[in-house]
C-alpha cells in the first residue's frame, strides 16, 4: 500500500492486496457500525490518528500514540460512563476528543 511500484517490481500482486483490504475495511466497519454506533466508529477511525499525527512526525510514533489515545480515551469514557451514569459512546467519544485538544495545544506549543 504504501509503495506500490517497489511491490510491482517485487513481483507482489499488491492491487489484489489492496482490494482484499478494502473489502476486509469495508466489511468491518460496516459491522462496527451496527454494533457501537456511528459517532463512536468513526471517532475511533479519525480521533486518535489525527492526535497522533498532532504530536508525532514518526510513522511508529503515531502509531503508539494513537493506540494509547484510543485505550486512554476507552477506559475514561467507561469511568465517566459508571460514575456519571452516562452513554458509554458518547462519553467514549468526549474523552477522545478531550485527548485530541489536549494534543492539538500541546503541538502548538512546539
Amino acid at each position: 500500500m504504501f509503495d506500490p511500484e517497489t511491490a510491482q517490481a517485487s513481483g507482489i500482486r499488491a492491487e489484489w492486496w489492496d482490494l482484499l483490504f478494502f473489502l476486509i475495511l469495508g466489511v468491518i466497519i460496516s459491522l462496527a457500525i451496527r454494533l457501537a454506533g456511528t459517532l463512536l466508529v468513526f471517532a475511533f477511525l479519525v480521533v486518535p490518528a489525527v492526535t497522533g499525527l498532532l504530536l508525532s512526525q514518526r510513522l511508529g510514533r503515531i502509531h503508539a500514540i494513537a493506540i494509547g489515545a484510543a485505550s486512554a480515551a476507552t477506559a475514561g469514557g467507561l469511568y465517566a460512563s459508571v460514575k456519571m451514569d452516562l452513554p458509554s459512546g458518547p462519553a467514549i467519544v468526549a474523552c477522545s476528543f478531550a485527548l485530541l485538544l489536549i494534543a492539538w495545544v500541546v503541538s502548538r506549543f512546539r
